[in-house]
């Protein structure tokens, strides 16, 4: 297990939702699964990256066996799938600023 794993389980974690949305009909109802599906045949069946990406929402962490370093490590993907997904979410109190791209400012 290295750093290589976490990257790749972070950079991967959600392309179940583009698989999902694109198309028709649902084949598996959470994208986890999806995005599980697809790092299994990209990665020859890694199974801690499929792990990791697996369990990138809490609850399905908090219900999962893991522990140890495996169990460390799918905590990042999740607190980073987190802190990513915070700007869709708001606390009571906090002003949210929308990120601007830097293409924005480009003449």
């Amino acid at each position: 297990m290295n750093k290589q794993h976490i990257y790749l389980a972070a950079l991967w974690h959600d392309i179940g939702k583009f698989w999902q949305r694109s198309e028709g009909k649902l084949k598996f109802k959470k994208h986890q699964l999806l995005s599980t599906k697809f790092v299994m045949e990209l990665y020859d069946n890694n199974p801690i990256i499929k792990e990791l990406v697996a369990l990138h929402h809490t609850k399905d962490l908090n219900a999962s066996p893991l522990t140890g370093v495996p169990k460390k490590l799918a905590e990042i993907v999740c607190e980073a799938d987190t802190l990513a997904s915070g700007e869709r979410q708001s606390d009571a109190g906090v002003k949210l600023i929308r990120q601007e791209s830097i293409f924005n400012r480009v003449w």
